[in-house]
């Protein structure tokens, strides 16, 4: 991560506390003789990431950059790859300990057969916001309408949101009705909606706060969190035999994965910062 990343971090606010929920075996296993502080012996891990390197996904940076480091001596180093594939292969090619993606991601890898173990980090709110051309003011728009909705693929956290947020209104009572488009990433999806060439779109907030700035008539439909609570977003995969051979680094690195979460929960304006 560059310097520009790292100051842009540090000016983030302070984390609160934030209790250890994981998966995998690691329940209820503190790193060292303490479950708050810096520990002995811990030491470093090399995490594949599943996602553009942009304003995005800032927990997890702020995660490996910040809190694991400073809280529980903690080497980290993210290598950024755009398709989970590509992240698995870092792992099972011994280039990475683990790698991150999506719950749909992980889905494909359990599906696989993949040798690995997951650990799920909860998020109580994700931050994407649902943004929409002008005329589009509802839920019930989109599918009058006909709306175009970007997204990264069928089972890309993005499109998983949208449906369920749908559903859950009881806007639809099938995913057929939806009008996606397979666009890519955030940063392509940006770039379609202000060109007109999508209706719809799901975008990180951090995003949003510079196509507010760039396109003051697009409109911020909802805000996935305050719909969809007690969302898991992230999963990290692991293979089973670096599960046991690097518990504790992996135990320092969840930790502060999810006191980043807590820093970030406040508010999403605690984003702003990182915006550029």
């Amino acid at each position: 991560m560059g310097r520009t990343r790292r100051d842009l971090l540090s000016r983030i606010g302070a984390a609160g506390s934030a209790s250890l929920a994981l998966g995998a075996g690691c329940v209820g296993r503190p790193v060292g003789g303490s479950d708050g502080g810096s520990d002995d012996g811990v030491g470093s891990l090399d995490i594949a990431f599943q996602a553009p390197a942009e304003t995005t996904d800032v927990n997890t940076w702020l995660g490996a950059e910040r809190f694991a480091p400073n809280d529980y001596e903690l080497s980290t180093s993210i290598d950024v790859f755009e398709g989970i594939d590509l992240a698995v292969q870092s792992v099972l090619g011994g280039e990475a300990d683990m790698a991150r993606g999506s719950i749909p991601a992980a889905a494909s890898i359990i599906a696989a057969g993949r040798p690995f173990e997951f650990v799920m980090s909860p998020v109580e709110t994700t931050d994407y916001v649902l943004v929409t051309r002008p005329g589009i003011e509802s839920l019930a728009d989109i599918v009058e309408q006909d709306a175009v909705i970007g997204m990264s693929a069928p089972t890309g956290l993005d499109a998983v949101q949208v449906a369920a947020v749908m559903l859950q209104a009881g806007v639809i009572d099938s995913i057929d009705r939806l009008n996606f488009q397979r666009v890519g990433y955030s940063s392509a999806r940006r770039t379609a909606i202000r060109n007109g060439e999508i209706d719809v779109s799901p975008q990180h907030f951090a995003q949003w706060l510079g196509m507010r700035s760039a396109n003051p008539d697009l409109n911020r439909l909802l805000t996935f969190g305050e719909r969809l609570d007690r969302w898991v977003q992230e999963a990290f995969m692991i293979p089973r035999e670096t599960l046991e051979r690097k518990r504790p680094e992996i135990t320092a690195f969840i930790k502060g994965q999810l006191r980043a979460n807590r820093a970030l929960y406040d508010g999403f304006d605690r984003y702003r910062g990182v915006v550029k």
